[in-house]
């Protein structure tokens, strides 16, 4: 719930019925039970980590919240107030930070490096470039832990 609420607030989505049934249909979701535990919380001293089928419950809603609710919105938010050319270093840095995320580890910004390729990054860029990156840098390691 943290995730999906927290990347609704992140993208600065407004909330409408069409994003209410998404975010239902993700917190819906049948997670696997813990082990011989029957409440809702894990036993005192266990970690709760987030499996295989619930990482992919959080891609495809950070997927839906990226590109298939406002993602001209989302561009044009996360967007607002960066110089107009940047290089994709720079780009990605500053992305990172408007989404909350203190650092990115070197395979994450490899990924990203190969999304954008070489070339300066400008607003006017091809939108689904750059809701990419925001959906790419959603999934990573860095964003599920911050």
């Amino acid at each position: 719930m943290r995730f999906a609420l927290g990347l609704v607030r992140r993208l600065g989505l407004a909330i409408t019925p069409a994003l209410l049934t998404k975010l239902d249909d993700h917190l819906t979701q049948t997670l696997p039970a813990w082990p011989g535990i029957e409440a809702d919380q894990p036993a005192a001293g266990v970690t709760a980590r987030v499996g295989g089928a619930a990482l992919m419950q959080r891609y495809q809603f950070a997927r839906q919240a990226v590109f298939g609710v406002d993602g001209s919105g989302v561009v044009d938010r996360l967007l607002a107030g960066l110089p107009r050319r940047l290089s994709p270093q720079a780009f990605v840095t500053l992305l990172a930070q408007r989404l909350g995320i203190p650092a990115l580890g070197t395979p994450t910004r490899a990924a990203l490096s190969e999304h954008l390729g070489a070339a300066t990054v400008t607003p006017a860029d091809d939108p689904l470039r750059l809701l990419g990156v925001i959906y790419l840098l959603v999934c990573s390691v860095e964003y599920q832990h911050c």
